[in-house]
């Protein structure tokens, strides 16, 4: 009788410690490949998520103080104060008096090269004077489809490849210097007030400097 008793008891110790032990073993999860590793919340690395892809050049957007526009053409004729440049859309030239622009051809002025003018105001073919050029410079490959304006301000500061400017309305721009302006100014300089030409492909905000006066 007694040893029945005694076997039940060490029965039940044994039961005992298995269920301990299964229960020990059910506390801790484990990831499904059987690593070890726990499966709690996985924690990102700071910096992984909200990576910004948006462009640093683009800025907000700016209200040209004159209509500017972009004339791309073949050089037909060039006189002391005026010149005459032709394209599809104006066969037979139009006249541009280009006494006060700035020039930057690698060449020089010469008849039948290709060149990019920067005119203030509106074509006029009836005018014996000249539409204003402001500047007259080698061209580019996607001139014919940018916009162009002109800005002027106070220079905020003047880095190795940018300007920044605050304009007449508050609203402070930076400008990459790449391609390289026409820079009429000696610096420019932080203070100094400059009026700055640009152009910019339609409905974007980078703006690419051409001309600083």
């Amino acid at each position: 009788m007694c040893r029945k008793i005694m076997n039940r008891f060490a029965l039940l110790l044994l039961l005992t410690a298995a269920v301990a032990l299964m229960t020990a073993g059910c506390g801790k999860k484990t990831d499904p490949a059987g690593t070890g590793q726990p499966t709690g919340e996985e924690t990102v690395p700071s910096g992984a998520e909200n990576e910004s892809t948006e462009d640093p050049r683009i800025m907000p957007e700016l209200q040209s103080e004159d209509d500017i526009g972009i004339f791309c053409g073949t050089v037909k004729d060039a006189g002391m104060n005026t010149m005459v440049v032709a394209n599809k859309e104006y066969p037979d030239g139009v006249v541009f008096a280009k006494e006060d622009a700035a020039v930057s051809l690698a060449d020089g002025l010469l008849l039948e090269h290709e060149v990019t003018v920067f005119y203030r105001g509106k074509i006029d073919l009836s005018s014996s004077s000249g539409v204003k050029a402001e500047l007259v410079r080698d061209p580019r490959d996607g001139d014919k489809d940018c916009l162009a304006g002109v800005v002027s301000g106070e220079v905020l500061g003047v880095g190795m490849s940018v300007i920044t400017i605050k304009t007449g309305t508050g609203t402070e721009v930076s400008f990459e210097q790449e391609p390289k302006p026409v820079n009429l100014t000696s610096g420019p300089l932080e203070g100094d007030k400059v009026t700055i030409f640009y152009s910019h492909k339609p409905g974007e905000t980078i703006y690419v400097p051409e001309l600083i006066q």
